[in-house]
């Protein structure tokens, strides 16, 4: 399963630097979003990634010969939610290097930290995007959902960074109430709670996307 993990990273090095590319453009692009640059630049990174793994396995018909080796069909489909931590695991590193490298320039460009926050909203918005457009990949395929996820892409793209603003500075009584419940939590429930959300979401996401996978004939 780790390989297969290993083997969706390094076939896209042309995704990777597209991806890398896209992430500085979103820092000096998108300045009005201040603390949010984050968010937008990891779900864009971890979305690029993910749809050239997709793409590459499709183009390349790669379920077929995985589907050839003594290899369970669940993994493949564990393979591809994991890679999910990777692609934001390597998109953080790589914005907190840029912000560096921006930070210690003369360039007139103001950074923001990542911040646990940011890093929350990232997570979330990632998994809620992929929870939704995996089960489609899987059951049609990358070609005949391409549409449908660029749709949904662009949705979350540009809501998430606004949801965190919405909260982070409550004007509507709704969210002062929940902002006030969260002050009342501890860090540790709080977070607590959140990661077993974004594992219910990805464990609901994964075992619809095991059925769609196993019910295809390739």
């Amino acid at each position: 399963m780790l390989r297969l993990v290993i083997k969706d990273i390094l076939i896209q090095k042309k995704t990777f630097i597209g991806a890398l590319i896209y992430l500085i453009f979103v820092i000096f692009a998108f300045q009005g979003l201040e603390g949010n640059a984050y968010t937008a630049a990891i779900v864009a990174f971890s979305y690029l990634m993910v749809m050239g793994a997709f793409g590459h396995d499709d183009k390349n018909k790669s379920d077929i010969m995985l589907n050839s080796l003594p290899i369970k069909r669940k993994n493949i489909v564990m393979a591809k939610y994991i890679s999910l931590f990777a692609y934001i695991t390597i998109g953080t590193l790589a914005f907190i290097a840029v912000n560096s490298l921006v930070s210690v320039s003369n360039i007139n460009i103001k950074t923001y930290p990542v911040t646990l926050e940011s890093i929350i909203s990232a997570i979330f918005a990632i998994s809620l995007l992929n929870s939704i457009s995996f089960p489609l990949m899987f059951k049609l395929g990358f070609t005949k959902s391409r549409v449908f996820n660029m749709i949904l892409f662009l949705s979350i793209f540009f809501a998430a960074p606004y949801v965190v603003k919405f909260f982070s500075k409550p004007e509507s009584a709704f969210a002062v109430k929940i902002i006030n419940f969260l002050k009342n939590q501890s860090d540790i429930a709080i977070v607590s709670g959140l990661l077993a959300a974004f594992f219910i979401i990805l464990l609901i996401s994964y075992l619809i996307s095991v059925k769609m996978y196993k019910g295809r004939e390739f």
